[in-house]
């Protein structure tokens, strides 16, 4: 992948990241879908897993009540 492609993956990724909800990210994807589908393709796995919660954050409230009942 040369720079300017690279650039343009980094930005897309950038913008949908902001978006405050799933929705409004896969509409800016499917906006861009039409101008390059093969960028969005790439872009989607690498949003999807940024915006999944970390295994630590998905377990907090159980090893909350783990931690309540010991003390």
């Amino acid at each position: 992948m040369d720079s300017t492609r690279w650039q343009k993956l980094q930005d897309l990724f950038d913008a949908a990241l902001a978006l405050p909800n799933a929705a409004e990210r896969e509409r800016l994807l499917q906006e861009h879908a039409l101008q390059d589908a093969e960028l969005v393709e790439q872009v989607r796995p690498l949003l999807e897993a940024a915006v999944q919660p970390e295994i630590m954050d998905a377990l907090a409230p159980q090893l909350r009540s783990v931690a309540d009942a010991l003390n």
